[in-house]
Protein backbone atom coordinates (compact mmCIF):
# COMPACT_ATOMS: atom_id res chain seq x y z
CA UNK A 1 0.00 0.00 0.00
CA UNK A 2 1.41 3.35 -1.07
CA UNK A 3 1.13 6.20 1.46
CA UNK A 4 1.01 9.65 -0.19
CA UNK A 5 1.68 12.69 1.99
CA UNK A 6 0.04 16.10 1.83
CA UNK A 7 1.52 19.45 0.99
CA UNK A 8 2.77 20.28 -1.53
CA UNK A 9 6.17 20.59 0.09
CA UNK A 10 5.76 18.16 3.00
CA UNK A 11 7.43 14.77 3.32
CA UNK A 12 6.15 11.44 4.66
CA UNK A 13 7.38 11.64 8.27
CA UNK A 14 4.27 13.18 9.85
CA UNK A 15 2.20 10.17 8.68
CA UNK A 16 4.33 7.41 10.20
CA UNK A 17 2.87 7.27 13.71
CA UNK A 18 -0.76 7.62 12.60
CA UNK A 19 -0.64 5.02 9.83
CA UNK A 20 1.97 2.58 11.11
CA UNK A 21 -0.69 0.19 12.46
CA UNK A 22 -1.65 -0.55 8.85
CA UNK A 23 1.61 -2.49 8.64
CA UNK A 24 -0.20 -5.26 10.53
CA UNK A 25 -2.19 -5.93 7.34
CA UNK A 26 -0.27 -4.31 4.47
CA UNK A 27 3.29 -3.61 3.40
CA UNK A 28 3.50 0.18 3.49
CA UNK A 29 5.46 2.23 0.97
CA UNK A 30 5.88 5.79 2.27
CA UNK A 31 6.29 7.86 -0.88
CA UNK A 32 8.12 11.20 -0.81
CA UNK A 33 7.07 13.43 -3.70
CA UNK A 34 9.81 15.16 -5.73
CA UNK A 35 11.11 18.51 -4.53
CA UNK A 36 11.70 21.55 -6.75
CA UNK A 37 15.50 21.27 -6.69
CA UNK A 38 15.44 17.58 -7.64
CA UNK A 39 13.54 17.70 -10.91
CA UNK A 40 14.39 20.58 -13.23
CA UNK A 41 17.36 22.81 -13.87
CA UNK A 42 15.31 25.95 -13.27
CA UNK A 43 13.72 24.55 -10.07
CA UNK A 44 10.24 24.90 -11.58
CA UNK A 45 8.45 21.75 -10.48
CA UNK A 46 4.96 21.31 -11.94
CA UNK A 47 1.96 19.40 -10.60
CA UNK A 48 2.18 17.18 -13.68
CA UNK A 49 5.79 16.30 -12.76
CA UNK A 50 4.57 14.92 -9.43
CA UNK A 51 1.53 13.15 -10.91
CA UNK A 52 3.62 11.48 -13.62
CA UNK A 53 6.35 10.52 -11.13
CA UNK A 54 3.85 8.74 -8.89
CA UNK A 55 2.13 7.06 -11.86
CA UNK A 56 5.44 5.72 -13.18
CA UNK A 57 6.74 4.68 -9.74
CA UNK A 58 3.52 2.85 -8.86
CA UNK A 59 3.95 0.63 -11.91
CA UNK A 60 7.65 0.07 -11.26
CA UNK A 61 6.87 -1.13 -7.72
CA UNK A 62 3.66 -3.07 -8.34
CA UNK A 63 4.47 -4.52 -11.77
CA UNK A 64 1.47 -6.77 -12.57
CA UNK A 65 0.15 -7.01 -9.01
CA UNK A 66 -2.79 -4.96 -7.72
CA UNK A 67 -1.86 -2.49 -5.01
CA UNK A 68 -3.52 -0.21 -2.45
CA UNK A 69 -3.06 3.44 -1.53
CA UNK A 70 -3.71 5.77 1.42
CA UNK A 71 -3.49 9.49 0.61
CA UNK A 72 -3.75 12.51 2.90
CA UNK A 73 -4.97 15.98 1.83
CA UNK A 74 -3.01 17.16 -1.25
CA UNK A 75 -1.86 13.55 -1.62
CA UNK A 76 -5.38 12.64 -2.74
CA UNK A 77 -5.00 15.05 -5.68
CA UNK A 78 -1.63 13.46 -6.50
CA UNK A 79 -3.40 10.12 -6.75
CA UNK A 80 -6.40 11.39 -8.72
CA UNK A 81 -4.25 13.49 -11.06
CA UNK A 82 -1.92 10.56 -11.68
CA UNK A 83 -4.83 8.30 -12.56
CA UNK A 84 -7.08 10.68 -14.51
CA UNK A 85 -4.97 13.37 -16.19
CA UNK A 86 -5.27 12.67 -19.93
CA UNK A 87 -1.75 13.98 -20.58
CA UNK A 88 -0.31 11.02 -18.67
CA UNK A 89 -2.18 8.14 -20.26
CA UNK A 90 0.91 7.00 -22.17
CA UNK A 91 2.78 6.37 -18.92
CA UNK A 92 2.29 2.91 -17.40
CA UNK A 93 0.40 2.85 -14.09
CA UNK A 94 -0.27 0.31 -11.36
CA UNK A 95 -3.66 -1.31 -10.94
CA UNK A 96 -5.18 -0.07 -7.67
CA UNK A 97 -7.72 -2.29 -5.94
CA UNK A 98 -8.30 -0.20 -2.80
CA UNK A 99 -7.74 3.35 -1.68
CA UNK A 100 -8.37 5.48 1.40
CA UNK A 101 -8.42 9.27 1.16
CA UNK A 102 -7.87 11.16 4.41
CA UNK A 103 -9.30 14.69 4.37
CA UNK A 104 -9.05 14.87 0.57
CA UNK A 105 -8.74 18.22 -1.20
CA UNK A 106 -11.19 19.34 -3.91
CA UNK A 107 -10.78 17.98 -7.43
CA UNK A 108 -11.28 21.24 -9.33
CA UNK A 109 -9.35 24.49 -9.09
CA UNK A 110 -12.23 26.79 -8.12
CA UNK A 111 -13.02 24.81 -4.97
CA UNK A 112 -9.36 24.08 -4.23
CA UNK A 113 -8.68 27.82 -4.08
CA UNK A 114 -11.53 28.24 -1.59
CA UNK A 115 -9.72 25.99 0.91
CA UNK A 116 -7.02 28.60 1.52
CA UNK A 117 -9.66 31.28 2.05
CA UNK A 118 -11.46 29.06 4.55
CA UNK A 119 -8.23 28.40 6.47
CA UNK A 120 -7.23 32.08 6.52
CA UNK A 121 -10.68 33.06 7.75
CA UNK A 122 -9.96 31.11 10.95
CA UNK A 123 -6.84 33.16 11.68
CA UNK A 124 -6.65 36.52 13.41
CA UNK A 125 -5.53 39.50 11.33
CA UNK A 126 -2.27 39.52 13.30
CA UNK A 127 -1.52 35.92 12.37
CA UNK A 128 -2.45 36.62 8.75
CA UNK A 129 -0.02 39.53 8.72
CA UNK A 130 2.73 37.33 10.23
CA UNK A 131 2.04 34.65 7.63
CA UNK A 132 2.28 37.18 4.82
CA UNK A 133 5.61 38.42 6.16
CA UNK A 134 6.97 34.88 6.47
CA UNK A 135 5.83 34.08 2.95
CA UNK A 136 7.65 37.08 1.56
CA UNK A 137 10.86 37.22 3.59
CA UNK A 138 11.48 33.88 5.33
CA UNK A 139 12.99 30.95 3.44
CA UNK A 140 12.28 28.39 6.17
CA UNK A 141 8.78 27.02 5.54
CA UNK A 142 8.74 25.36 8.99
CA UNK A 143 8.19 28.78 10.58
CA UNK A 144 5.06 29.31 8.52
CA UNK A 145 3.81 25.84 9.44
CA UNK A 146 4.33 26.58 13.14
CA UNK A 147 1.97 29.52 12.72
CA UNK A 148 -0.55 27.57 10.62
CA UNK A 149 -0.76 24.21 12.40
CA UNK A 150 -2.90 25.36 15.37
CA UNK A 151 -5.61 26.20 12.82
CA UNK A 152 -5.41 22.71 11.30
CA UNK A 153 -6.61 20.96 14.47
CA UNK A 154 -9.32 21.21 17.11
CA UNK A 155 -7.28 19.63 19.89
CA UNK A 156 -4.18 21.74 20.37
CA UNK A 157 -2.48 19.15 22.58
CA UNK A 158 -2.36 16.80 19.60
CA UNK A 159 0.17 18.94 17.73
CA UNK A 160 3.68 17.47 17.35
CA UNK A 161 6.38 18.89 19.63
CA UNK A 162 8.96 18.93 16.83
CA UNK A 163 8.94 21.35 13.92
CA UNK A 164 6.84 20.47 10.88
CA UNK A 165 8.94 20.73 7.69
CA UNK A 166 7.69 22.58 4.62
CA UNK A 167 9.78 22.97 1.48
CA UNK A 168 8.76 26.52 0.59
CA UNK A 169 10.31 26.43 -2.90
CA UNK A 170 8.30 23.33 -3.79
CA UNK A 171 5.11 24.73 -2.33
CA UNK A 172 5.39 27.96 -4.30
CA UNK A 173 6.39 26.22 -7.53
CA UNK A 174 3.39 23.88 -7.43
CA UNK A 175 0.88 26.42 -6.16
CA UNK A 176 1.66 28.92 -8.93
CA UNK A 177 0.88 26.30 -11.58
CA UNK A 178 -2.26 24.68 -10.21
CA UNK A 179 -4.86 26.94 -11.81
CA UNK A 180 -7.40 25.37 -14.12
CA UNK A 181 -7.36 21.69 -13.16
CA UNK A 182 -10.69 19.87 -13.11
CA UNK A 183 -11.10 16.09 -12.80
CA UNK A 184 -14.85 16.01 -12.18
CA UNK A 185 -15.82 14.65 -15.59
CA UNK A 186 -13.75 11.45 -15.32
CA UNK A 187 -14.33 10.40 -11.71
CA UNK A 188 -16.16 7.26 -12.83
CA UNK A 189 -12.76 5.90 -13.91
CA UNK A 190 -11.37 5.90 -10.37
CA UNK A 191 -10.68 2.61 -8.55
CA UNK A 192 -12.65 1.78 -5.37
CA UNK A 193 -11.98 4.57 -2.86
CA UNK A 194 -13.12 5.37 0.66
CA UNK A 195 -12.62 8.55 2.68
CA UNK A 196 -12.08 9.58 6.30
CA UNK A 197 -12.99 13.21 6.93
CA UNK A 198 -12.66 15.36 10.04
CA UNK A 199 -15.95 17.16 10.61
CA UNK A 200 -14.21 20.40 11.64
CA UNK A 201 -11.75 20.52 8.75
CA UNK A 202 -11.24 23.74 6.80
CA UNK A 203 -11.83 21.66 3.66
CA UNK A 204 -15.56 21.75 4.35
CA UNK A 205 -17.90 19.12 2.93
CA UNK A 206 -19.41 21.18 0.11
CA UNK A 207 -15.94 21.62 -1.39
CA UNK A 208 -15.61 17.90 -2.04
CA UNK A 209 -19.25 17.08 -2.80
CA UNK A 210 -18.27 16.27 -6.42
CA UNK A 211 -16.10 13.43 -5.16
CA UNK A 212 -18.31 11.86 -2.50
CA UNK A 213 -20.82 10.15 -4.88
CA UNK A 214 -17.91 8.16 -6.30
CA UNK A 215 -16.73 6.85 -2.92
CA UNK A 216 -17.49 3.35 -1.69
CA UNK A 217 -17.49 4.55 1.93
CA UNK A 218 -17.25 7.88 3.71
CA UNK A 219 -16.50 8.01 7.42
CA UNK A 220 -16.86 11.36 9.19
CA UNK A 221 -14.96 11.80 12.46
CA UNK A 222 -16.68 14.29 14.75
CA UNK A 223 -14.71 16.91 16.63
CA UNK A 224 -11.46 16.67 14.67
CA UNK A 225 -10.00 18.63 11.78
CA UNK A 226 -7.29 18.10 9.16
CA UNK A 227 -5.05 15.65 11.03
CA UNK A 228 -7.51 13.11 12.52
CA UNK A 229 -4.71 10.58 13.12
CA UNK A 230 -3.13 13.07 15.55
CA UNK A 231 -6.31 14.18 17.29
CA UNK A 232 -7.97 10.79 17.85
CA UNK A 233 -5.40 8.18 17.00
CA UNK A 234 -7.25 5.16 18.40
CA UNK A 235 -10.57 6.05 16.78
CA UNK A 236 -8.84 6.82 13.49
CA UNK A 237 -6.98 3.50 13.58
CA UNK A 238 -10.21 1.56 14.17
CA UNK A 239 -11.93 3.32 11.28
CA UNK A 240 -9.12 2.88 8.78
CA UNK A 241 -8.79 -0.80 9.65
CA UNK A 242 -12.53 -1.24 9.12
CA UNK A 243 -12.13 0.11 5.57
CA UNK A 244 -9.50 -2.45 4.57
CA UNK A 245 -10.87 -5.47 2.75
Amino acid sequence: MFVIHGGPGFDHRYLISGLSSLAEKRTLIFYDQPKANQVTANNRLSPLDIFSHFRWLSKEVAQEEAIGVAAHSWGSLVLIGALLDKRLHGIPCARFYEGILINPVPICWEKYAQCSKELLSRMSWIDRAKLSWLGSFESDGAKAMKLLLPHYVVKQNSLPSSSFPLDKKTYLSISKQLKGFDYRSTLSLLPPLSAIIGSEDFIISNLIDDLTPHLENKKVMAGVSHFPFWEEEENFTNIIHSLLK
